[in-house]
């Protein structure tokens, strides 16, 4: 036995190879490490946007941090995944379920809300006061809109697929 009968050692082996599967040792992220690191980014979306509508500015900036962390994940998984190569067919089919999915939440999220300000604005419905909740605003749609789709990529990709080698 590796650990030598170390029950913590094994508790915390067991667990970090729930959440980054078996890819740790080949140096590829698998997907769910993926799926837990944007759960990080969209939570500090959510703590961001959050202090921006309490008024302080630097949620702004947590929120564009977290929206740009997210970014960098999507696009170094996408590049780690396929190289310079074009995508299969089961990859594209899952690109752009994943991308339609993370494009249709926060389309329907500011749809009702827009529904909803027309007639529960004078209510104290909440609505974006000054410059930089706006941009939070934004960056936050923006944000979301990433971290599903990276979520629903990861969820859609077969537990296979992800230790596939183009060789095999």
């Amino acid at each position: 036995m590796a650990y030598e009968g170390n029950r913590i050692a094994e508790g915390l082996d067991r667990a970090a190879m729930r959440v980054t599967g078996r890819q740790v040792h080949t140096g590829k992220i698998g997907p769910r490490t993926t799926i837990v690191a944007t759960l990080i980014f969209m939570s500090l979306t959510f703590m961001g946007m959050y202090l921006a509508v309490q008024g302080a500015k630097v949620g702004q900036g947590i929120v564009f941090s977290a929206a740009m962390g997210s970014l960098a994940i999507k696009l170094f998984n996408d590049h780690k995944a396929r190289g310079n190569g074009p995508l299969d067919e089961r990859e594209l089919a899952i690109y752009w379920k994943a991308n339609a999915i993370g494009a249709m939440v926060p389309l329907v999220g500011v749809a009702v809300w827009s529904l909803l300000l027309g007639n529960l604005a004078d209510d104290g419905l909440r609505y974006p006061r000054q410059s930089f909740e706006w941009v939070a605003l934004s960056f936050f749609l923006l944000g979301l809109m990433t971290q599903i789709g990276i979520i629903v990529t990861g969820w859609l990709t077969p537990s296979y697929a992800a230790e596939l080698d183009e060789n095999d």
